[in-house]
Formats: structure tokens, C-alpha cells, sequence
């Protein structure tokens, strides 16, 4: 897996044009897993479960990659999940802006269009871009407001920006 880790952090830095020195850590978790550390902290405070279904994410900040260990990474569609968040690694380690919701979209949208072409230079047909774009756009005006980047400390700024949702 070492050796197809590197290869997917080149092909990102390829179709993305970013660069960095060193590619991130990768980390498998269970579902049960993924869900405690990313969807928990979504609840609404009467506890009622945010629907949830994450693929991976990269935390702002960090150096580490965490993607479903159910999946089967010999597969392209599985390979695409990792360069998608390498992309996210990527633009944090060349400063993308990440200052306000538009910038958390812009960033979405450009890791979404490198994951679609990923898909289509192996042969595979992609997936509805314009869909998936239109959901994490409906995220955004949900659940980002601007003024949160001014009230939250940066860790907690960090974690809200890079959680990535599967659609």
C-alpha cells in the first residue's frame, strides 16, 4: 500500500499543479470509527444523529490522511478517495486560502474536479460532478457561516474547514 500511497500523492500533485515536499501519513479507521471522530461532533445539541457518510478526511493543520479501511484501495473509485484528500493536504501546504465559506467551497470544488479526472484518465466514467458540488454547496449554506472564522480559536477553525463528506 506504501508504494500505491506514493503514487496517488504524485498523480495529485500532477493534476492539482501544488506541490510539497513530503507526502502526508495515511491512517485506516473502521466506520464506527470515522463516525466518533468526525459525525459525534456534528450532533445538534439534543443529540440527534447528523446523517453522515464519510469517506475520509483531512484535518487542516495535520499531516495525516484518514480514509474507511473497508474499502478496497486496489479499485479506482477507492484510489480517487485518497487523492481527494491529498489534494486537501496539498492546498494546505501551499496556503489556499481557507478564510471564509467560499474559500472552504473553492477548495471543495477543485478537490472534487481532480478526483473526477483521476477517475476518467483510469478509464472509469467519473461521477455526477455537478451533483455532488450541488450537495456540498447545500452543506456549506447549512452548516458555514463567515463569522465563525472569526469566533472559533484556529484549532477548532482547522477542523471544521477540512472535515471532507463522502456524497
Amino acid at each position: 500500500m506504501a508504494s500505491l500511497f506514493l503514487e496517488l500523492f504524485f498523480i495529485a500533485q500532477t493534476l492539482s499543479g501544488l506541490y510539497a515536499e513530503v507526502p502526508p501519513s495515511l491512517e485506516f479507521v473502521s466506520e464506527q470509527e470515522m463516525y466518533e471522530r468526525v459525525c459525534e461532533p456534528l450532533e445538534d445539541p439534543k443529540g440527534v444523529k447528523v446523517p453522515c457518510n464519510t469517506g475520509g478526511y483531512y484535518r487542516l493543520g495535520s499531516d495525516l490522511v484518514v480514509v474507511l479501511g473497508e474499502y478496497d484501495y486496489e479499485t479506482y473509485p477507492a484510489q480517487s478517495l485518497i487523492v481527494h484528500e491529498i489534494v486537501h493536504y496539498l492546498q494546505d501546504k501551499n496556503n489556499t486560502p481557507h478564510t471564509n465559506c467560499e474559500d472552504y467551497y473553492k477548495k471543495e470544488e477543485m478537490a472534487y474536479n481532480i478526483q473526477d479526472e483521476f477517475l476518467r484518465i483510469n478509464g472509469d466514467y467519473g461521477f455526477p460532478k455537478k451533483h455532488i458540488l450541488k450537495q456540498v454547496w447545500l452543506d456549506v449554506q447549512r452548516n458555514c457561516r463567515d463569522e465563525m472564522f472569526l469566533e472559533l480559536d484556529k484549532e477548532e477553525v482547522k477542523a471544521y474547514i477540512q472535515i471532507h463528506r463522502s456524497l
